[in-house]
């Protein structure tokens, strides 16, 4: 029943018991798809790498915001809480958008937004 799965002259050993599984297509085990992979992993670290660094400069100079801007502690909260709170609706419209014009559009129209700036 799942032999039309499978592609034609493809054999491919999985041992259930161990979870281990050998390619006899491709016995060195390399792949055309890990350079792809690693970049959009060092992407997706960049991200929260930056966005790190904007809760750590936020943190640091807590004492620096307060004293310019007249803040109490809970008042600054609030920063921090929109930061996050503006993280998670940036991704919810950021898909819908996605959804509607496609990722290269959307990487199209970021782009086009940020030389306009």
């Amino acid at each position: 029943m799942e032999e039309g799965l499978l592609m034609a002259g493809s054999k491919s050993n999985i041992n259930a018991a161990s979870g281990e599984c050998s390619d006899f297509m491709n016995p060195s085990g390399s792949s055309s798809a890990t350079p792809v992979v690693v970049l959009s992993t060092l992407v997706a670290l960049c991200g929260a790498f930056g966005y790190g660094c904007a809760i750590g400069y936020s943190s640091s100079a807590e004492s620096g915001i307060l004293e310019d801007l007249g803040l109490t502690v809970a008042e600054y909260s609030v920063f921090g809480s929109i930061m996050t709170i503006g993280g998670m609706m940036g991704a919810v419209i950021n898909g819908k958008i996605t959804d509607l014009i496609g990722r290269r559009g959307v990487s199209h129209c970021i782009t086009f937004y940020n030389w306009g700036c």
